[in-house]
């Protein structure tokens, strides 16, 4: 984090260029240490808002990158109170600050009580075992929907299970990840996109260095791949780095705007993968896809 801040500051010193700030500095920034854009913005705004006393947290390693982001989201008053009772985990954290809301009396039906009765029941019981006690609110079961050729995954994602297109996508999805050592929001949503198509998958390392984590938008001129596949890779790429990769360098300008429109939302998605692609966009951005 403190290499970002410090690069934040030297990088438009370096180049002279006063006016390398925003994306354009992140993306910079993101070269420099090897991260994806959103590692660098979550430690940028990490630095910038979290407290004195949760840097020292952070700093003493009692709390994960992921952790001191959630923390440097709330105001200055909960962040104290959040460590002086030494809540560490973003799910301790969630159960405590989520147990100070308070409990509407009026107009309570009957739908409602149980879960004024929970937040009653949290209130009393000790600090240190919150989390032990929260459960989520019950949700009405809802009828399995068919969908051909799709299997669950056993694990979790945001409190829902991530929807695989076959068993070899699950089982890739996961041995890949396990290859990085942070995989953060926007590495999950390349791989879960790149291990889509086994014809991605089975030759990872000709679509993505994961030794420099740079995506290699030449394998877009690979005449094996479908358009399904080429969809996959483009959406891969879009949501690791947020950028429209071009792999041509264009005279015309009216030429590079065509391929710049092969990324839009009407032509990545009129694909069998369409589905997938969604759980995607949820598993890089889902603080807005809930």
């Amino acid at each position: 984090m403190m290499q970002v801040v410090r690069l934040k500051e030297l990088l438009p010193k370096i180049n002279k260029d006063e006016t390398l700030k925003g994306r354009i500095l992140r993306k910079e920034i993101a070269l420099s240490t090897k991260r994806s854009e959103s590692t660098v913005q979550n430690l940028m705004f990490t630095a910038k808002h979290l407290s004195e006393d949760g840097m020292l947290a952070f700093k003493g390693e009692k709390l994960t990158p992921a952790a001191a982001l959630y923390l440097a989201k709330q105001s200055k008053e909960d962040q104290k109170d959040l460590i002086q009772k030494e809540f560490f985990t973003v799910s301790a954290m969630k159960g405590y600050l989520s147990s100070k809301k308070p409990v509407q009396q009026s107009s309570i039906s009957g739908k409602e009580q149980p879960s004024i009765q929970r937040q009653k029941i949290e209130q009393e019981v000790p600090a240190e075992n919150f989390v032990s006690y929260t459960q989520e609110p019950e949700k009405p079961e809802k009828k399995a929907e068919k969908t051909p050729s799709v299997t669950q995954s056993s694990k979790t994602f945001s409190k829902e299970k991530i929807l695989f297109a076959s068993a070899d996508h699950e089982r890739k999805y996961h041995e890949t990840l396990e290859k990085v050592s942070v995989p953060d929001a926007a590495v999950e949503a390349l791989c879960y996109c790149l291990c889509l198509s086994p014809n991605i998958r089975d030759g990872l390392e000709n679509f993505f260095d994961f030794h420099t984590m740079q995506p290699k938008p030449e394998c877009l001129k690979n005449d094996a791949l479908t358009e399904d596949d080429e969809k996959a890779i483009k959406i891969a790429f879009n949501l690791f780095s947020g950028d429209t990769p071009t792999i041509n360098n264009y005279e015309d300008s009216n030429n590079q705007v065509k391929e710049c429109k092969s990324y839009t939302v009407t032509d990545l998605f009129c694909s069998s993968y369409a589905p997938y692609f969604w759980q995607a966009i949820q598993i890089r951005y889902p603080e807005y896809t809930k």
